[in-house]
């Protein structure tokens, strides 16, 4: 390998770095400050080189080593499972395998040969293991992969302008990746009688999307230097156990993608929505007003998180393994994700808040579990108030809702609200089905008006109204 090399051209080419707000004004170019010059050895060229070499970390469940990658696609057989990895997202195939059992000997066998694109970008054809551990070896002597810098990005291109030590413009050189950064330091620039600028401003990204624009040296250096440890370099599972949780029982959520059996289901699921809820319990609410009832836990091994999720009559929902892998904010879009696999199967869900804690929501849920309620008018189609006599109903905090008869036999559903996209506050009632005449009661009920002791709902026609006791 040839570090030394590299990192002294670097340097050569930054030594005399400037600021130059615009390339078309090099006329008017003057001797830069202290602040706007980028010595030998200086942090920033240090920080530079790192965010330009390779770095690999999905490919490092292979590989042990982030400093290399394998190009792609290839195959791998893993405890038995033979895997093509065609995309870097297909690292997690392995990940869930290996995730599946906690007191398992995982396996992992390479089909080769395989090409390896070690940290400089040049590739080397490998035929097995003894070669692999080889360069492996070579990339962890020869390069220190604690300094590689991957929470934080250049957005490209960037613009360097090339000037002659007299200070005059020569021409502009394009960068479009991390690659092509790396090349032009190693190959392209190695002429000590010409200068560099990086022309400002730029955009740097950080590890959680933001992109931040940079307008001199000490601005970038003070970036890479707050941000560098930002992500974790051995996972891309960037939430705790607590935070997942909180994460799912703060809003509703909808089906993104859904892959079983290398079949594409998401567009089967497109009009339900999730609703994790505290206590284990989740409802599903899909077309039509369909509710479907399931259990959901997160339990916690020493690599993974792992979602059991079991919903009544929907299968393709329903895993004891599913492995959280990642956690997407886009602030742009304003949208967040999780993403869930289990072996090649997937599953991701796309946050839906719809006003479950505005003023009104929390208004009906504190007065709803305060005491016990019946229902003093039920119509559908006619009046049907009688059916519902003697029963009292118990609205309890954690989302379930008790219904005893004077017998003091119980049957327990579920019951929400929010406030939809018109808001219009709702209230959710779900009851298991013939538990005759409970179920009739299933449906999101459109809120008409809430006392202390009366809440009065509607759907379309139908009415219903509970009083207090």
């Amino acid at each position: 390998m040839k570090t030394i090399g590299y990192f002294s051209k670097l340097i050569t080419f930054f030594a005399l770095v400037f600021f130059v707000s615009c390339q078309d004004e090099v006329t008017e170019i003057t001797q830069p400050t202290e602040q706007e010059t980028l010595v030998p050895d200086s942090p920033l060229a240090r920080n530079i080189f790192n965010m330009s070499t390779l770095s690999s970390n999905a490919s490092s469940i292979v590989t042990s080593t982030s400093c290399l990658a394998i190009d792609l696609p290839f195959t791998i057989i893993v405890n038995g499972n033979e895997i093509i990895i065609e995309t870097e997202e297909d690292y997690d195939i392995v990940a869930t395998i290996f995730d599946e059992f906690d007191d398992d000997d995982d396996e992992l066998q390479i089909v080769y040969p395989i090409t390896l694109i070690l940290f400089d970008y040049s590739e080397v054809v490998v035929n097995n293991n003894d070669e692999l551990e080889f360069y492996i070896e070579e990339c962890l002597n020869s390069y220190n992969v604690d300094d590689d810098i991957e929470c934080i990005n250049f957005e490209y291109p960037i613009t360097l302008s090339l000037f002659n030590t007299a200070f005059q413009f020569l021409e502009t050189v394009v960068v479009n990746n991390d690659q092509e950064l790396f090349n032009f330091l190693d190959d392209d620039f190695d002429d000590d009688d010409v200068i560099a600028a990086i022309n400002y401003p730029i955009n740097v990204i950080l590890f959680d999307g933001t992109v931040i624009s940079v307008n001199n040296n000490s601005e970038l250096n003070n970036i890479i230097e707050a941000n560098s440890d930002d992500c974790d370099d051995d996972s891309n599972t960037n939430l705790s156990i607590d935070e997942l949780e909180a994460l799912l029982l703060e809003c509703f959520w909808k089906v993104d993608d859904l892959e079983i059996d290398d079949q594409e289901l998401d567009d089967l699921y497109e009009d339900f929505l999730i609703d994790f809820r505290e206590g284990g319990m989740v409802v599903v609410t899909g077309p039509q007003s369909i509710v479907y009832n399931g259990t959901w836990s997160l339990t916690e091994t020493t690599t993974s998180i792992k979602l059991n999720l079991q919903i009544d009559g929907l299968p393709d929902l329903n895993n004891a393994g599913w492995v959280f892998r990642k956690f997407e904010d886009d602030d742009d879009d304003d949208e967040i994700e999780v993403k869930f696999r289990n072996i090649e199967d997937e599953l991701e869900l796309e946050q839906v808040c719809i006003s479950t804690n505005n003023e009104e929501v929390q208004n009906l849920r504190n007065i709803i579990t305060d005491g016990s309620w019946f229902v003093s008018l039920y119509f559908d189609d006619e009046d049907d108030t009688l059916d519902f006599q003697n029963l009292t109903f118990v609205f309890n905090s954690n989302g379930s809702v008790d219904v005893s008869n004077q017998q003091s036999n119980v049957v327990t559903g579920s019951w929400s609200s929010f406030s939809n996209s018109q808001n219009q506050l709702k209230l959710l009632l779900i009851f298991p089905e013939d538990s005759n005449p409970l179920d009739d009661l299933d449906d999101d009920w459109d809120v008409l008006t809430i006392t202390e002791n009366r809440i009065e709902l509607t759907d379309d026609d139908d009415r219903l109204t509970f009083d207090k006791i």
